[in-house]
């Protein structure tokens, strides 16, 4: 029996956790990483109505906002009774074409509304409607923690380390008269999710890493005179300026198909400052040194806007800025014209460029891609 599909877009919500008894805002995004554009006609949270520990509020639709950032000509805010004791909110297309979502792009709604009095888990549903197709629903569950508790600022000290150093993740609390409060942590490695041991009340012990790690935090939180507790779940990062790669025992990478590097875009990527797509100049370029902290790509785009002069661009790449032996890419440009260099981590890019026709105006464009996390900047000559 296969399971039914998943909504193409990927639900989350915010905060972490409710508070009983407050008038809360929660606020439901939806992803787009499937690699394409996404059309979309609706995105609804469905919630039980009703005074338990498995309803979410006790108030009808009256007593709830429904806000959202999207353009209001094509998204409508929408909040209805459903069939038993049920409520319906989110976002409804203004037309039955549906609203277009791009790859990497979000969309979001915040329903403002009362929460019950009585702490459980809410399994919430998210439905997502698209042009000519099924509805695809899933499960978001939802805590309700007792009043006066409090778990937040999970982060790691430091947040970012070379392979080989250590950090330590602590966060805060606020446990009331008679709730029982554990938790449990874990950290993603190259084969999966582990248990990090040695918590000491809101503190990690020291943890070494040879790679980025996603730090998770589970509260369990039993309040007085319920048996289940009710999970918080709290994510940090800690990210590795110079991560190892992973290729296992033997050491050989091999790879029998396309082997995609730059995929999902890093930090410290792009254009460099100063050599965007908009700054031209006429100025020759004498000799800029850049250094990087990690290995990547440096591509380098050149262009006489208006085809009247020939450029020549030069990158020279050494150990050092005045490095005896660097090795040279060179090339000569009129039209649009590319150079793609890789850099080691540490070694100095000396960029060089002029053209044959003084003070005439021209293009350099640098676009740095990192295979780990550092940036590339410039350093004095």
């Amino acid at each position: 029996m296969t399971s039914a599909p998943q909504p193409k877009l990927g639900p989350a919500a915010s905060p972490a956790y409710l508070t009983v008894g407050k008038r809360c805002h929660l606020t439901v995004t939806a992803t787009n990483t499937t690699g394409g554009d996404v059309k979309l006609t609706s995105f609804l949270l469905r919630f039980p109505k009703g005074t338990g520990e498995k309803d979410l509020t006790d108030s009808d639709q009256d007593g709830l906002t429904v806000k959202s950032s999207l353009p209001a000509r094509q998204w409508r805010r929408h909040k209805a009774p459903l069939p038993g004791t049920a409520l319906e909110v989110g976002l409804k297309a203004a037309t039955h074409q549906g609203v277009n979502v791009k790859n990497n792009g979000k969309i979001d709604f915040t329903v403002e509304m009362p929460i019950n009095h009585t702490p459980g888990t809410v399994q919430t549903t998210v439905a997502q409607n698209y042009p000519n197709e099924r509805e695809r629903t899933c499960l978001l569950p939802l805590p309700k923690m007792p009043t006066g508790f409090h778990v937040g600022n999970f982060r790691p000290t430091p947040w970012t380390i070379k392979a080989g150093e250590s950090t330590r993740v602590t966060w805060e609390r606020e446990i009331p008269k008679g709730v029982t409060v554990s938790h449990d942590l874990y950290y993603s490695t190259p084969n999966g999710t582990v248990p990090l041991l040695g918590i000491k009340g809101t503190t990690s012990d020291f943890i070494t890493l040879h790679h980025h790690a996603l730090f998770t935090l589970i509260t369990h939180v039993t309040p007085p005179s319920q048996q289940s507790a009710i999970d918080a779940r709290l994510t940090t990062f800690v990210t590795l300026t110079r991560p190892h790669l992973n290729i296992g025992p033997p050491a050989t990478l091999k790879a029998s198909h396309a082997v995609n590097l730059l995929h999902t875009p890093r930090s410290n990527t792009g254009e460099l400052p100063g050599y965007s797509r908009y700054d031209e100049r006429t100025a020759p370029i004498t000799g800029q040194h850049f250094t990087c902290t990690t290995d990547g790509l440096l591509l380098a785009t050149t262009e006489a806007p208006h085809r009247d002069c020939t450029i020549t661009l030069t990158l020279h790449l050494g150990k050092t800025p005045d490095d005896p032996r660097p090795y040279t890419a060179k090339i000569f440009a009129r039209e649009e014209e590319n150079l793609l260099l890789p850099v080691p981590a540490g070694h100095i890019v000396t960029l060089k460029a002029s053209t044959d026709r003084p003070e005439a105006t021209y293009l350099v464009a640098l676009d740095w891609r990192p295979l780990g996390m550092g940036g590339m900047h410039p350093i004095s000559s």
